[in-house]
């Protein structure tokens, strides 16, 4: 069903807010808990030599470079040989991950480094800038709870890919404890003794992420914005088309990574 819309106006005053939001989102994908989630899902999925992936709402795309990372541990070969695409609505996040993989190409990848593109587009619209493009895999990290109407855009996703091909979402819980979150980071600096003096720098940086996610608070009381149970996203993967559809919790319990594949035939 598709939830209250977002007009013009309403639109751009979510890009500003997500460009906000990113800047200090970063805090959070510092932490172990955080990469842990990312990877959980990439560990499931049947990664081939040349295989083209697609980061849908991909933001700086952390979800990439943690596939990448996974790959240049576990198979460097089939890591030469894929490509990624970034897609997002806000271009800043997408020159930033841009500047990123030029940095991790040549310092770490060298001659096995994947293709990597960054387009600028919607996930609530038609994916135009994709026309001319199917994938093996697609992830859809935290996007589908902030999109217009999550089921349109999955299937717009689920259109895009080869049969057989995988979708991997992720989502936080309804009513999460991202506390749980924040806590994990603190203990993790103070266990591998960065001690007081890194929180104490972060902290400005942990409090405006706060109030940013104080405003996703309100935008899901309201119904702009909806994170899914399980039930909920499993149905919303089958209704999509897709099947052998797996569902489970991660994030310490305050995240779901759901796994789809489109029919064979």
């Amino acid at each position: 069903m598709t939830r209250p819309g977002l007009l013009t106006e309403e639109k751009e005053d979510l890009k500003d807010f997500w460009s906000r939001y990113l800047d200090y989102f970063e805090m959070i994908n510092d932490s172990r808990l955080y990469r842990d989630f990312l990877r959980a899902g990439i560990r499931s999925l049947e990664i081939r030599p040349g295989a083209k992936i697609l980061d849908a709402g991909c933001g700086f795309a952390y979800w990439s470079f943690s596939l990448i990372d996974w790959l240049s541990r576990n198979d460097p070969q089939a890591l030469g040989t894929i490509s990624i695409t970034a897609f997002d609505y806000v271009e800043k996040v997408l020159r930033t991950a841009q500047e990123k993989f030029s940095f991790i190409s040549a310092e770490r990848l060298k001659q096995r480094s994947p293709q990597f593109r960054v387009v600028l587009g919607d996930a609530n619209t038609e994916l135009k800038a994709l026309e001319d493009r199917y994938y093996d895999i697609i992830g859809a990290n935290l996007l589908l709870p902030y999109v217009k109407d999550p089921l349109a855009s999955l299937k717009k996703m689920a259109e895009k890919l080869k049969p057989g091909g995988q979708i991997v979402v992720t989502s936080l819980i309804p009513n999460p404890r991202l506390i749980i979150v924040v806590l994990a980071y603190v203990w993790e600096r103070l266990w591998n003794k960065k001690g007081w003096g890194e929180i104490k720098h972060n902290l400005p940086k942990g409090w405006q992420l706060y109030k940013e996610a104080n405003k996703i608070k309100e935008l899901t009381k309201s119904g702009v914005f909806k994170y899914f149970s399980k039930p909920e996203l499993k149905e919303l993967l089958s209704s999509a088309g897709l099947e052998r559809v797996t569902v489970r919790s991660a994030l310490a319990g305050q995240g779901l990574i759901a796994i789809g594949q489109k029919p064979e035939h």
